[in-house]
Order: C-alpha cells, then structure tokens, then sequence
C-alpha cells in the first residue's frame, strides 16, 4: 500500500475546554505516540483529515510543524455519532522494518451462489487484528464470497494470505449462506401438506 501525508501542528494545552476550541476552529486535537517516546498533543486541520481518510494507504507520512517527518499509523479515530464529525485521533508511531498489530476490516466482495438460490448472506466477522510490516499490511481484506452455496461458511482459516498473518483467531467463522425466512416457511408447508396427503391415504 502507499504512503500518505498528513500535516499537523504541535500543541501545549490540553483539556475538554481547550479540545472545544480546536473543534471550532476548524481542527481535530490528537495525540502521537511511539515506544520508548514522550507522547506528543498535536491538532489536525479537519478538512484534510476527512480528505485522508478518502485514500487509501496504510502508512502516513506526518509532517510536524512544516519540518519533522514522522511514519505513523492511524491506531484510532473517534467521531461524534450525531454529527459524524471528527472528535479525537491517536497515530501511532511505527519503524518500516519493525512488524506492528492493526485491526483491518474485512470486505464482502461478489454476490454469493446460494443468494441467487434465494439465501441470505451473513457478513460474521467484519474486522480482524493482523500483525506484519506496516507497508504489507493491506487497507483492508477482500474476500470473494461467489462460490458459496446455501449452507456453506467461509472460515478466516479459508483465507490466503501472504505477508502478514493473523492474530485473530483462525476458527472465526467470516460469512455464511443461510436459508431464508420465506424459503423455511416453503419447505414447511411442503412437509405439513405431504404430511396430510400421508393421513388422508391411511384413512
């Protein structure tokens, strides 16, 4: 995956009152953090934060002050859930030959045999935790779901992966094809009326 740049400014003060003024003007308080480093409070512009999380990468870039040059990760991003707007973010400071731990969703892709049969596909695992170099790991894990029947479940063990491995448990079921509500009530009455036709015949 790429690298992308991100800039942000340092910044001295911290508490709810002074993270409220750095939302309204415009920014985003966060924090970077690295191992065996001082956490640093740093602000983010929002427009350009939103506009990041449009691309696609896996490693940032991040631009301190116009001058220093830090590679990081982006460990979490908290959003307000009435608003969708920005509230908090931590990056997390990674070395490019050191491996790290990330949690990456897991992406449906194809519509599933059994579906057309009139099945109802179930996304079950929809992130999982994966640990690699920061540049093999990917945005996110696509998983083709076209071959599956009615019935048929997709364990993350199934997966094939190359560069990094998983540190979720590999018996995690990741999707499965089940019948359909209408289709169990078919096949209900189709035994319920074979049933009766069984009583009449015997009488």
């Amino acid at each position: 995956m790429s690298i992308a740049e991100l800039k942000v400014e340092s910044r001295v003060e911290t508490g709810k009152q002074k993270a409220k003024s750095i939302r309204k003007a415009g920014r985003v308080p966060g924090i970077y953090y690295a191992n065996n480093e001082t956490p640093r409070n740093i602000s983010i512009d929002a427009h350009e934060l939103g506009r990041l999380m449009t691309t696609k990468f896996t490693v940032l870039n991040v631009v301190v002050d116009g001058k220093e040059e830090l590679k990081c990760i982006v460990r979490e991003i908290q959003v307000d859930p009435v608003t969708d707007a920005f509230v908090h973010v931590d990056l997390l400071g990674v070395r490019m030959d050191e491996k790290v731990r990330l949690s990456i969703p897991v992406v449906l892709k194809g519509t599933a045999a059994g579906v057309r049969e009139g099945g109802i596909l179930e996304h079950l695992l929809r992130e999982v935790e994966v640990e690699g170099l920061p540049m093999d790991i990917p945005e996110h894990i696509e998983v083709d779901v076209a071959e599956m029947m009615i019935g048929s479940t997709l364990m993350l063990a199934d997966l094939a992966v190359d560069k990094f491995e998983f540190v979720t448990e590999l018996k995690q079921p990741v999707a499965h094809v089940s019948v359909s509500k209408a289709a169990m009530s078919e096949g209900l009455e189709d035994e319920e009326g074979e049933e009766g036709e069984e009583e009449e015949g015997e009488e």
